[in-house]
């Protein structure tokens, strides 16, 4: 974890620049592929992407509550939900509020479940958000990596290099070691497991 004084507020405004030139880029691509779909161009290729329809689907069960910052993999016919953060926006009145629960939910069933995952040593991640996670495939398990909190004034932060494994079928939590230094702490950062 690293200090305020050793994260400079770029570190903060990266990851949002990122998504906004990533929604610029994503949409200089599907627009023309739309209207080339619509124009009669290829059909079962990229220009599917024309077609994406989004739809509202009602959940039931234990819904987690609003939050940002969280993150939501896929895996098998489940998405698994961790962490996250609701923003204060009054400083004077409040602080953010930071998570380290687990739901699940179910695509098949459109139900969410709320976990409580159990580690081995006892040890479990801190609530945190911004944080960076993949499907581990072969093992049918989450990694999560990173993430941050920091409060509503700025005058606070933890930066995470830590990585954790959830399994959702064993609902265990297990905290794994580096096979050599490892990444630096850091917030907004994705991974990728190479199966």
């Amino acid at each position: 974890m690293r200090s305020f004084a050793e994260v400079s507020r770029p570190d903060f405004i990266a990851p949002s620049l990122r998504l906004c030139l990533a929604i610029i880029f994503l949409s200089a691509i599907i627009s023309p592929v739309a209207a080339q779909s619509k124009a009669g161009g290829q059909k079962g290729s990229a220009a599917s992407a024309g077609r994406i329809n989004w739809r509202l689907e009602k959940t039931s069960g234990d819904i987690p509550s609003p939050r940002g910052g969280g993150k939501l993999i896929a895996v098998g016919n489940k998405l698994v939900e961790f962490g996250g953060f609701v923003e204060c926006f009054d400083k004077s009145k409040c602080d953010h509020t930071y998570f380290n629960d687990i739901y699940i939910l179910d695509v098949s069933t459109n139900r969410w479940e709320k976990r409580n995952p159990v580690s081995p040593s006892g040890e479990l991640p801190d609530k945190r958000a911004f944080l960076g996670g993949a499907a581990y495939t072969r093992k049918n398990t989450v990694v999560y990596w990173g993430g941050t909190q920091y409060n509503a004034n700025l005058t606070s932060v933890k930066v995470y290099d830590d990585m954790w494994e959830y399994d959702p079928q064993t609902d265990k939590i297990v905290r794994r070691a580096y096979a050599n230094q490892g990444p630096s702490a850091r917030l907004g950062a994705e991974i990728v497991i190479k199966d």
